[in-house]
């Protein structure tokens, strides 16, 4: 590391990004860095070795991002080679969080060596406002996420001691401090909030008041969605904490082909050729995100309504993070009977056209099937990312939100844009929710062949237009990109 740092030295480096190391942080961060490269700035992106691997294949000829390997620390309990939170069950999910703050002393050094103009932070690590605080490094927020979501997850932050009386949950909460009236149901309420509120109030204690240090500390926050998308919640959230907030998105993936050696081209896949053969708007896709998966019996009641509604589907599906070391065969023989055949159904139906559905494992190019003219929903489980992508290729979106900001988003989507359709879901005895085959169907049939999902879809166009015209030269989120780019270029004057 020492010899690259000290070769970067020798010219002056305008800004350093550190995102959490998880894809659904690193992708707008580095096509963030792209952006400000592009306008002539010197940009350098730290990441483990793992991650830089997976950039540098991804990387188009002719970019100036500088990568910037660090070692991943070894935390006692967190196996080695993980540098990803897409290799982490959730058991584990703190120790890879312990991992990150322990970095300190490699982007210590960093900073001290390099001396950049500005710093692009992340929620974590936690410690990075302070450290750039110190050395007096001009700080920008980044906190990938939606400024609804962003506006949401603050009120509730603040209503959980109020909430926690009796350890159950309210039918329904009012949310404090916002714009206009908004209100949480008990099922929106997912991890961590729901455990926050049912057990410990002090559980998000960490995140709440490092969000806030993070907030309070930088010099402007950047939120990665255009600003005729969210304007109100784009001023409100200036508003909450006194900062400067510029719209610059929506960041997504450029369309690519495979980033690694265990997926093939797009081009010649049995995804194309699949979809190919399908007609327009006719397809659902169902992609979970590279964190979410689903239980065995979730998945059966998924494949029972899929087949049920008489809809094409191209289902992206993965192994729980937990069974990482399993290999496909292993985890396939393990599921139940009808689940192992409707696998094997649809799982070798790329040159079979009569085929109604399309099953792939692993990752899958996602950009360019949203793209595609055949799909005419998504089944999402409202990452920011997906949601960005899916409004950017004018796709209506069936909500089915997990943890973290998924809810938001997907309350965003269906009662403030119009181009989400709820899946309904219901808690079971082990306080686990689910969704019945009889929903899934429901649901399918709804956006390809339902009036509520044209107009869904209607609208979905609308916003593609809209964030196409925010990002080209002139447009919202364009300008404010070049007004970042003089912003950093001025503070090292």
């Amino acid at each position: 590391m020492l010899e690259v740092v000290n070769a970067m030295v020798e010219a002056h480096v305008d800004v350093v990004a550190f995102p959490l190391l998880s894809q659904g942080h690193i992708i707008p961060f580095m096509r963030l860095c792209e952006l400000l490269s592009s306008r002539n700035l010197n940009v350098v992106f730290v990441t483990t070795p793992l991650n830089a691997k997976r950039l540098r294949s991804e990387q188009e000829d002719g970019s100036r991002v500088r990568l910037l390997e660090i070692p991943m620390p070894p935390v006692p309990g967190l196996p080695e080679g993980v540098e990803s939170t897409e290799r982490v069950p959730d058991r584990l999910g703190e120790l890879f969080l312990q991992a990150m703050e322990e970095t300190q002393p490699s982007l210590r050094e960093i900073l001290v060596r390099l001396r950049p103009t500005s710093i692009i932070v992340d929620f974590w690590p936690f410690y990075l406002p302070d450290l750039a605080t110190e050395l007096k490094i001009y700080t920008i927020f980044f906190p990938v996420i939606g400024a609804y979501s962003q506006c949401l997850m603050y009120s509730l932050f603040l209503t959980v001691p109020l909430l926690h009386y009796d350890g159950h949950l309210p039918p329904l909460v009012n949310l404090p401090g916002l714009p206009k009236p908004i209100s949480m149901r008990d099922r929106d309420l997912l991890p961590p909030f729901r455990e926050a509120i049912k057990g410990d109030p002090d559980s998000i204690k960490d995140i709440f008041t490092n969000g806030v240090r993070h907030f309070a500390q930088c010099n402007i926050v950047l939120v990665n969605t255009f600003y005729e998308m969210e304007a109100e919640m784009v001023d409100h959230l200036g508003s909450i904490f006194g900062k400067p907030v510029w719209s610059i998105g929506p960041l997504v993936p450029k369309i690519t082909t495979s980033p690694s050696s265990e997926s093939c081209s797009f081009s010649d896949s049995e995804c194309l050729k699949w979809l190919n053969s399908r007609e327009p708007e006719s397809v659902i896709y169902i992609n979970f995100g590279s964190q979410i998966s689903l239980s065995a019996h979730q998945m059966q009641e998924v494949a029972a309504g899929l087949e049920a509604s008489g809809q094409s589907f191209l289902w992206a599906m993965k192994k729980p993070n937990e069974l990482e070391d399993i290999d496909e065969a292993s985890f396939i023989s393990s599921l139940p009977l009808d689940l192992q055949a409707f696998i094997e159904r649809y799982s070798s139906a790329g040159d079979r056209s009569e085929y109604s559905g399309l099953l792939v494992f692993g990752w899958v190019p996602q950009s360019q099937i949203l793209g595609h003219p055949a799909i005419g929903g998504h089944v999402s489980h409202c990452g920011w990312n997906s949601t960005l992508e899916s409004i950017g290729q004018g796709v209506p979106i069936l909500t089915w939100p997990f943890q973290h900001d998924h809810p938001f988003e997907a309350k965003l989507l269906v009662e403030e844009l119009g181009v989400g359709e709820e899946i309904q879901r219901e808690e079971n005895e082990s306080g686990v929710f689910v969704v019945k085959r009889e929903e899934v169907e429901r649901a399918a049939r709804l956006i390809i062949r339902g009036e509520k999902g044209k107009e869904m879809r209607r609208r979905a166009l609308q916003l593609k237009e809209g964030a196409e015209k925010a990002t080209a030269e002139g447009g919202s989120s364009f300008k404010s990109l070049d007004r970042l780019a003089l912003l950093i270029s001025g503070q090292s004057n």
